[in-house]
């Protein structure tokens, strides 16, 4: 057992534990995270291959996020996942960030917990269209005065967010523009629920909730931004980017 640093040459290994564990990131997904964070795309090998992961990515001195949390079946239940996010956790404070989240599946909730994680807010998954294997659409950003849409492909859908938005006019506006623009068959939004007219959104445009996750945090939680007492996140940016 070795902890290594991640690589591009390491791809069918860790493009092969997502797609095993039923998750929606791309090749380009994985390569995004090591460019951003080459030295925070951590994981274990053994036997010749990578068998665990975990990506720290650090928004300056002001919050580190753990994300891509994986560890291949065969190898369950030996301390890799609690291995490798206790070596995020110090790669963080080591960059003097102290905040650091990430959003828990009910799975890792219990290690996350032990790690001194307490829960912040939930985090729901949003899905439109049907279930079937997702074509890669390449549209360019979505941008409304107040506000923009960023979205990406997916294994399994195309991924909409992040979003900021002055306001719900602004993001039907965006929503309705990306649905309008992208075209793709089925998508994924990731939406905080505590942004109760986000939610409404998802519903009036056809989207149903199909997953809920746990957001959690180590360390200080500064107050979220928002404006007129309405969040102006109306889409995360996923899971393994906050």
């Amino acid at each position: 057992m070795e902890l290594v640093t991640l690589s591009p040459d390491v791809m069918p290994d860790v493009l092969g534990l997502s797609t095993g564990a039923g998750w929606n990131q791309t090749a380009a997904d994985w390569l995004a995270l090591m460019a951003d964070s080459p030295e925070g795309c951590i994981g274990i090998a053994c036997d010749g291959r990578i068998v665990a992961t975990t990506t720290l990515v650090t928004y300056e001195r002001r919050l580190a996020w753990i994300g891509m949390v994986l560890t291949h079946p065969d190898y369950s239940r030996q301390g890799f996942a609690r291995l490798l996010v206790s070596r995020a956790i110090e790669m963080a404070h080591e960059r003097e960030v102290r905040t650091i989240k990430l959003d828990a599946t009910d799975q890792g909730r219990h290690l996350y917990a032990s790690l001194g994680f307490r829960d912040e807010q939930p985090v729901e998954r949003w899905s439109y269209g049907p279930d079937l294997p997702s074509t890669a659409v390449e549209a360019p950003t979505v941008t409304e005065a107040g506000g923009y849409l960023l979205h990406r492909p997916g294994i399994h859908a195309h991924y909409l967010g992040p979003c900021v938005a002055d306001g719900p006019e602004t993001a039907e506006r965006l929503f309705r523009r990306a649905l309008r623009e992208i075209g793709a068959d089925h998508y994924f939004w990731d939406i905080l629920p505590a942004n109760k007219h986000a939610v409404a959104l998802a519903r009036t445009l056809g989207f149903a909730p199909v997953r809920k996750l746990t957001r959690m945090v180590l360390g200080p939680n500064p107050a979220e931004d928002q404006s007129r007492g309405v969040s102006r996140i109306w889409a995360i940016a996923g899971f393994e980017w906050g």
